[in-house]
């Protein structure tokens, strides 16, 4: 079995100006806007998705100056960074004169995950307790705790036990990832049960509808839950 992926034309129109603010410190505003002109007009998701700017990411580089953090900036600067909008999108430093916009949130110099050296799709966060990658091999060291089996392991949530197959409904509420809005309430299927470092369990799902997921599965690439953000059906 093979993968078919199909494009669809997107007009897109960028806008970039500079404004430089007043002040002792030689600051200046970036702005930069990216529209989407298409003149498709439908509903269908899967159709408006390949139509969509959804994963569209920025690049902007300067020559004789350096970007200032909007996470974590100066003192100084912070009243700057404070007034700036960002909507739809993350930008963070990749280095002292480069900055990206991201429509996902990051940190300052992200970098790729270790366990993906060949992975050349984007710009990845260092995984944290509820992005364990499952692998073939698994993140704890083989044979520290003979208990813990991700594809056997279930666990109770609102009365139903929960493992590998079951059917959940994704509600994620108050993480703060801003991509869980592209699959909230939607159907996803459990591919293991993590036990993170901490003690706390996480499920790695599949989403039923994506049409990516036999890719993402012989990949080991799952979205994370917790048992709090899932509803069993």
């Amino acid at each position: 079995d093979g993968v078919t992926r199909a494009w669809e034309p997107i007009d897109v129109r960028v806008r970039a100006s500079a404004e430089r603010l007043p002040g002792p410190y030689g600051v200046v505003r970036l702005r930069l806007r990216l529209e989407n002109t298409s003149g498709w007009t439908g509903e269908e998701r899967p159709e408006a998705l390949r139509r969509s700017l959804v994963a569209a990411h920025a690049l902007l580089g300067l020559t004789g100056g350096v970007f200032l953090s909007l996470a974590d900036p100066p003192e100084w600067a912070r009243p700057y960074a404070e007034a700036c909008e960002n909507l739809r999108a993350w930008p963070v430093l990749v280095a002292d004169d480069l900055m990206l916009s991201s429509p996902v949130i990051l940190r300052d110099r992200p970098h790729l995950a270790a366990e993906e050296p060949g992975e050349a799709t984007g710009v990845h966060e260092p995984p944290g307790p509820r992005a364990t990658t499952l692998t073939d091999r698994p993140w704890w060291e083989p044979g520290a705790d003979a208990s813990i089996s991700p594809e056997t392991d279930r666990i109770t949530i609102a009365g139903h036990e929960v493992g590998k197959g079951s059917k959940v409904r994704l509600t994620p509420d108050g993480r703060a990832d801003a991509q869980d809005m592209f699959v909230a309430g939607r159907i996803a299927t459990v591919e293991a049960v993590l036990l993170d470092v901490d003690g706390s369990r996480h499920l790695a799902v599949t989403v039923d509808d994506d049409p990516g997921t036999d890719l993402r599965r012989a990949q080991g690439r799952y979205w994370y839950f917790g048992p709090e953000d899932v509803e069993p059906l």
